[in-house]
């Protein structure tokens, strides 16, 4: 059902069970893979992180568990992404929420939280790798919550202090 040009395409691939196979980042030049409609479990193997020409990652509809592997925040040609209706830990790694090319099409607001997102370009805008306290504002897998400066009530962001922190840089409206 895909085509092949100018790389391996694998889509539409149904009744497959088991797991992911680990050995699949051999695929060097896959563009698209879509594993969505099956009987899949176990996580998502390290190895996908490493497919570079990867543009589509589609794992919908399957048992898929664990922490998403944070490799995947290194897939720069990622355009799409389709996660839903597996169970997956939450969140998913920041690195793979803020990649530009995937900027608001990851709508799983569990994996993704909008507010957890932002923060990220916030921080990196404003040089956070260089402000007097960053606790926790760059580890993958942390809730937005428990970053040095930020309060919440009920899982949202309440207040953001972040006071004679050494902040700089240009803040975008984008």
């Amino acid at each position: 059902n895909g085509d092949v040009i100018g790389g391996v395409t694998c889509e539409n691939l149904t009744g497959l069970k088991g797991r992911i196979p680990k050995d699949l980042d051999n695929l060097l030049d896959l563009k698209k893979l879509d594993l969505s409609d099956n009987n899949l479990f176990g996580t998502v193997p390290i190895g996908v992180g490493n497919i570079q020409e990867l543009e589509e990652l589609i794992l919908s509809n399957n048992e898929l568990t664990g922490k998403l592997p944070s490799q995947l925040g290194r897939l720069s040609s990622l355009t799409a992404i389709k996660l839903s209706s597996n169970k997956f830990e939450e969140p998913a790694p920041l690195s793979l929420c803020a990649l530009s090319k995937l900027r608001d099409r990851l709508q799983d607001p569990g994996l993704c939280p909008p507010e957890r997102t932002s923060l990220k370009y916030f921080y990196e805008f404003a040089k956070g790798n260089n402000w007097i306290n960053n606790a926790n504002w760059s580890e993958e897998y942390s809730n937005q919550c428990s970053w040095y400066g930020v309060t919440c009530k009920g899982g949202n962001v309440s207040s953001i202090d972040l006071q004679n922190n050494g902040l700089s840089g240009f803040l975008s409206s984008d």
